[in-house]
Order: C-alpha cells, then sequence, then structure tokens
C-alpha cells in the first residue's frame, strides 16, 4: 500500500501538530524531539482519538512478538517521554489519559489539514530521516482509520476548541502587573512605573489596543487595582505613611474615594497587597494588621461604610495575604506565609459572608512560595504562582482538593499574578525578569578616585551569597542559571564557574565553607524547611546533618557548626558538634533570636544578623552585644580579621554605603558606594582587598495574555 496519502496530512491537537509521514511533532511551527518508538505510540494513539487503546493492541503494533519482557517498561517509557514532549501530566491530562491496566486514551479535540498549510516554512527539504517499515505501515495504517472515522468523530465529537496561545498584553518599558479585567473582559486594568522608576499609576487598556488611560496622577505609589462587579469603578492601593489606602476611582477616571486605610505586612514586598471584590459588589477583601501587635488577616472591607469584619485568625508568625473571593462568594482563597514557605488556604464563607470554618491548606508543592491565588470562570479551579522568590511559576489546582497541582506549560519562566475573566475565555499574567548579578570591587577606594566594579561569574539569571574560600583562591555562590537554586564554585576573579549540586526539587539557600577549604555545609530548602548538609568543594554526594536548620556556619577548628534553627519557637543560634560525619552536642547559642553566623577568628565569640543589625556573643553563650548597623538586607554583613564589612541603607544620595567596623576603634567607615539596589549576601577576601557583593542588574515585566483559555 502506498504512503502518499499518508503525506498529505497534519493531524493538529492544541497547540500541537504531528506529520505524520515525516514523523516530526512540533509545537506551533518548532520542531520537538520526539524518539522513534514515543513517536510511533503517538501516531496510533491519534489515530484513533476519543478510543481507548489497548496495551495488547499497542504491543501487537509496535513492540515484536518476542520482546514481551521488555515491553511493559518500554511502554511505560514511551508515555512518558510523550507527556513530557507535551507538557502534559498524568494526574491532570490534558492529551493522554492512561486507563488503568487496560490502556491509554487520547482525549484532546483532533482535526486534519493539509500538510501544506501546517504551520513553520514549506519550501524546506526535511531532515534526512529513512522511515522504518513499521513506521510505513503505521503512517498507512493511521491513515485508512482516519479517513474511515473521520465521518464519525465529525458527528459525535465537539466541535474542536481553538488551541491556546499567548501573545502579549502590554510592551511598555519599566515595570507593568497586577492586571484586572473588567466584568465583559474586553479592558484590563494594571499597575505602570511609567518606565521611570518609584512613581506607580493605574492604567486601562482594551485587549488588543495599545492605547492607555492613565487613571492616578503620578505623584504617589498606586497599585493593586481590582475593577468592580458593575464595571463602573476600580478599587486600589496607595502607599502612604501609615500603610495602605484603599481609595475607588471611576473606571473612566475622576475624583477619587477613600474607602479605608490598611496596614501593609510587616517586613512584607507590596506585591503581598490584593484587593478582591464580592460578586455583589458590596465588599472588599484586603489584607490588615489592625496595630503592629497583630498578625497580618484577612478582613471584608464595606464599600459603603468603611465598615472591616475580620475573616482570619493566623498562627503565631503567620501572614494571611492575598485574598481571591470566588464566584459564587462562599470561598476565600489566600496565601498563608509561615516562616519561610507560604502556601494557598481555602477558607469557606457562609450566606451572610461570615466564616463557616476553618481555612483549609490547599497546595503542598515542596514547601515553596505559592501566592497570588485567581479563580477561574467555573469557580472549579485555582491559578496561582508558585515557586522560588525569584523563580515562581503559574499553576492550577481544583479548589476540591482532589488531585494534585499542575504547572501551566505555556507559561513564562517566571510568572506572576494571574488574572481570569469571568466574561471571555482569557488568562492574564505577569511575565517577569530579573538579572542579579555579584559583583567584584576593589577595596577600599582611593580617595576621591572611585574605582568601578565589575561582574563577576556574570549570568543573565540570580546569582546571590557569595563566599570567599578560606585561602582566598576560590569563591563559592548559589544560582540558578542551571534552572533551580544550586551551589557553584569559580575562581577568585569569576573565571570557570561550576556547578557542584544537582539537587532535584529542594534548592540551596546559604553555605559556608570548612576551615581548609575541602567542604561545604550548605542549606537546603524544600519539603517545608530546610535542613543543613555537607558535601565536598569538589562536589559528590551530600550528606545531611541537621533536619531542622537553615543559615549555617563552620568554626574556625573544624569542629562545629553554627546553624539557626526555630525549635525553641523563634529564631535562634544553635550549634553542633561535627565527627565522623554526623552531630552531637546540639546547644543553643543566643537566647534573644538571631541567625546568619560567623566565628570570630579567636574562636571565643560569634558574629550574627538580629534586629537589622550585626550582634556579637560569646560561643558558650552569655551577654550579647549590638556592635553595628543597621543592614540593608539579610546576608550582607562580612567578618574580617580587621573588623566587620556590612551594607547599610539608602542614604539620602541614592547609594547604599559598605561599611566596616573597625574592631580597633569600634567605629564604623565607609569604604564603598553601591550604585544600584543590592541583593543577597556579601563576602572579603582574607587579605581584604577584595569586597564580593550582589545587586539587581536589571528587573522589568510584562504583561501577557492566555487567549482560550481553559
Amino acid at each position: 500500500m502506498s504512503s502518499q496519502p499518508a503525506a498529505q496530512r497534519v493531524v493538529r491537537f492544541g497547540l500541537f501538530e504531528l506529520d505524520v509521514s515525516a514523523g516530526e511533532l512540533r509545537r506551533q511551527g518548532r520542531r520537538i524531539k520526539l524518539q522513534d518508538q514515543p513517536l510511533q505510540v503517538l501516531e496510533l494513539l491519534l489515530s484513533r482519538p476519543g478510543e481507548m487503546v489497548t496495551r495488547e493492541e499497542l504491543q501487537q503494533a509496535l513492540w515484536p512478538a518476542d520482546t514481551f519482557v521488555e515491553f511493559d517498561q518500554g511502554l511505560n517509557t514511551a508515555i512518558k517521554k510523550i507527556r513530557l514532549a507535551l507538557g502534559d501530566s498524568a494526574d491532570n491530562p490534558r492529551f493522554v489519559e492512561t486507563i488503568p491496566r487496560k490502556g491509554y486514551r487520547f482525549i484532546a479535540p483532533v482535526e486534519l489539514a493539509p500538510r501544506e498549510a501546517s504551520a513553520g516554512p514549506q519550501n524546506v527539504t526535511p531532515p534526512a530521516r529513512r522511515p522504518s517499515r513499521r513506521l510505513i505501515s503505521i503512517a498507512a495504517a493511521i491513515t485508512i482509520a482516519i479517513a474511515g472515522t473521520l465521518v464519525t468523530v465529525v458527528l459525535k465529537a465537539p466541535p474542536a476548541e481553538p488551541p491556546e496561545s499567548v501573545v502579549p498584553l502590554t510592551t511598555y518599558p519599566g515595570l507593568e502587573g497586577s492586571p484586572s479585567f473588567s466584568p465583559d473582559g474586553s479592558q484590563v486594568a494594571f499597575d505602570w512605573n511609567g518606565g521611570t522608576g518609584e512613581i506607580w499609576d493605574i492604567y486601562v487598556k482594551l485587549v488588543g489596543e495599545e492605547h492607555t488611560l492613565r487613571l492616578t496622577n503620578g505623584r504617589a505609589f498606586n497599585h493593586s487595582p481590582a475593577w468592580s462587579p458593575d464595571g463602573r469603578s476600580i478599587a486600589f492601593l496607595r502607599s502612604s505613611g501609615n500603610g495602605e489606602e484603599v481609595l475607588l476611582i471611576p473606571a473612566l477616571g475622576g475624583p477619587e474615594r477613600k474607602l479605608g486605610q490598611v496596614r501593609s505586612p510587616e517586613g512584607a514586598a507590596f506585591s503581598f497587597d490584593k484587593l478582591s471584590w464580592t460578586p455583589d459588589g458590596k465588599w472588599l477583601a484586603v489584607a490588615d494588621r489592625p496595630s503592629n501587635k497583630d498578625e497580618c488577616s484577612l478582613f471584608l472591607l464595606s464599600v459603603e461604610t468603611g465598615e472591616k469584619r475580620r475573616l482570619t485568625s493566623p498562627p503565631a508568625k503567620a501572614l494571611d495575604v492575598m485574598p481571591a473571593v470566588s464566584p459564587d462568594s462562599r470561598l476565600v482563597a489566600f496565601s498563608r506565609r509561615a516562616a519561610r514557605t507560604s502556601d494557598i488556604y481555602l477558607l469557606p464563607l457562609s450566606a451572610d459572608l461570615t466564616p463557616a470554618g476553618e481555612p483549609r491548606r490547599l497546595t503542598f508543592i515542596d514547601g515553596r512560595h505559592s501566592i497570588d491565588p485567581a479563580w477561574t470562570r467555573d469557580g472549579g479551579e485555582i491559578i496561582f504562582a508558585s515557586g522560588p522568590f525569584h523563580l515562581p511559576q503559574l499553576w492550577r489546582v481544583s479548589a476540591s482538593g482532589r488531585g494534585k497541582p499542575r504547572r501551566l506549560g505555556y507559561a513564562e519562566p517566571i510568572a506572576v499574578e494571574p488574572a481570569v475573566s469571568r466574561a471571555k475565555p482569557l488568562l492574564a499574567f505577569k511575565k517577569q525578569v530579573w538579572d542579579v548579578n555579584i559583583w567584584r570591587l576593589a577595596i577600599p577606594a582611593p580617595p576621591g578616585r572611585p574605582i568601578s566594579p565589575s561582574v563577576f561569574a556574570p549570568s543573565t539569571y540570580l546569582e546571590h551569597m557569595p563566599r570567599f574560600s578560606p585561602d582566598g583562591r576560590r569563591v563559592a555562590f548559589i544560582s540558578n542559571r542551571s534552572g533551580s537554586q544550586q551551589i557553584w564554585v569559580a575562581a577568585a576573579d569569576g573565571s570557570n564557574p561550576h556547578k557542584i549540586t544537582s539537587f532535584d526539587g529542594p534548592e540551596c539557600a546559604g553555605l559556608a565553607w570548612s576551615p581548609d577549604g575541602e567542604q561545604i555545609v550548605l542549606e537546603l530548602t524544600g519539603g517545608g524547611q530546610s535542613s543543613i548538609y555537607v558535601i565536598g568543594a569538589a562536589g559528590g554526594n551530600a550528606r545531611k546533618i541537621i533536619d531542622d536548620g537553615f543559615a549555617p556556619g563552620w568554626s574556625g577548628d573544624g569542629n562545629w557548626i553554627y546553624f539557626t534553627s526555630t525549635r525553641t519557637g523563634a529564631n535562634q543560634v544553635w550549634k553542633a558538634r561535627l565527627a565522623s560525619g554526623s552531630v552531637s552536642a546540639l546547644t543553643q547559642v543566643t537566647k534573644n533570636g538571631g541567625e546568619g553566623t560567623e566565628e570570630a577568628a579567636d574562636g571565643r565569640c560569634i558574629y550574627y544578623e538580629r534586629d537589622e543589625a550585626v550582634w556579637r556573643a560569646p560561643v558558650d553563650g552569655g551577654e550579647e552585644v549590638r556592635l553595628a548597623g543597621p543592614l540593608s538586607l539579610h546576608g550582607n554583613f562580612a567578618v574580617a580579621r580587621s573588623g566587620i564589612y556590612f551594607m547599610s541603607p539608602k542614604n539620602k544620595n541614592g547609594r547604599w554605603p559598605v561599611q566596616l567596623f573597625s574592631f580597633a576603634d569600634r567605629r564604623s567607615k565607609t569604604v564603598a558606594l553601591i550604585e544600584n539596589y543590592p541583593e543577597w549576601g556579601m563576602t572579603v577576601s582574607p587579605d581584604e582587598r577584595w569586597l564580593l557583593y550582589v545587586q539587581l542588574a536589571d528587573v522589568n515585566s510584562n504583561l501577557m495574555l492566555v487567549e482560550n483559555f481553559r
């Protein structure tokens, strides 16, 4: 039988298409690599869309009779590779459904198209690929099967839904965020800094049009818009000295009306603020702290009277933020942040919008930060962002709690702040780009002759927490340039960077060298907690030594590991004796709080962070003394022989001073000035000639639109 008819057809499904004769799988015209055997399984499943193909049928068609022993493993591997290529999930399938112990079914709508109409260049000779006889037979069988069942598929199957596609919604310079759809889905409100910096305003634009309407006056930090259910007004937040004002403005522009005042979560960035309307348009769900002593909780704010009704009472040291009221007003999704992680919770509401029970935890994604919940149109699922702080992605989960969360495969590597239209199949989200680099600077700078810093081991991803080795020849640091936060080691000048850890799932968050430079103690975060591991400086197998600890350090004699733990209810510095690969003699060092430890050269005391300053305490416990500060951010101090180097908050000239607290005269002096916003971590070479610090090189964001979102 001739295979020519197969050459005339392409099978399309979602964003994908399969060229049957060429044996090529493409996504929006771009070829996706898939080995022969998984490709043949996919071809056979596509020949019978909506029907179960049994394991026996797959075996007879694709596996010779004498390979029965290898069949189960081979088929399972082939299905896994198909799902990986399609971004599919076994738990929540969009394409290939497993019928337990029986077979598989292709569940997505398919359509046939002439090959010349498919995406991608048509005048390019396909790569040389000699199809096997089996592949030719399958292609012919597919053609016959498709031809024979086309009428049945057309008559019985629902009309094929158009594929989801991702297009830019905004492309302006600077930072755009917090999208909110109008009730009819034709417009989007968002905040934007105009490409200029710290002044943010609320804007409105038509979907598909570039023209924008600015609603606020450009003299304050206005953010987090939320469109009212009747489409007439937009609520938003404005930062003020006392927290956040909740304001209302007509959607076409006009005078503002203040609805109330809320306090931002202590120590949290503005991205934790969010407003959500109840469907009747009478209340706004907000996060608030009634006083500085209270935990951040959820409230309903009356649009008419300004009355506040408490919804949640989080446990101590937890924050309830980012509320999202369901379309039927019977549930509130929100993010509860506790310790070093956060998850999505659901609070049931009664008909009068009072709590009808305790919040229920909905997500358990490896202990990472899960934020920004948004309801789907039917209220059946929640879209949210989850992942490490600098690498969140979009996920979806059933509001019933059944099934596991699954990642949206088409979303950008860094995607947050999802918004779903209630009227149209549209999803908007913020695509963000972070470029955080380590910089190398000679110190101290000659008076009046500033020396330009240089980028250390540059990439376009995140590098932070640098640490010089004891001999000053190497630097260990944390980077996500390989896709997750791992430990890398480079020469002192930044050359020859190489990865020494390859953890799958949990990520590295802190490190320190052993005194001999042969090992590194590190913090590994995942599964809802942080643990301490030790690994060789050249890589190899890492071994866990402490189950619940973070911010590790190493004593000068190599016998003790310092770490921070909350086992007594608050962050305290502990130490543990290290011998033969295990620890013993766990001892609490601080009594009044602290984290991030470095030992003094004489081994008699430790230096650590507390209350945004550097403190000192004897290694065996005793008086705790504040020495230097304030610090700009966590991890921005380093102990040297002459004193303590630390980075202070921004000065009146808009720069961040690096200061040296001298052990000799107990005074601080400026040794360098940092131009751009600092991030986490700094280190000084043993000879005190070089400073490594971390600063933000670039951050920008745009809004993206998912069309035909389902």
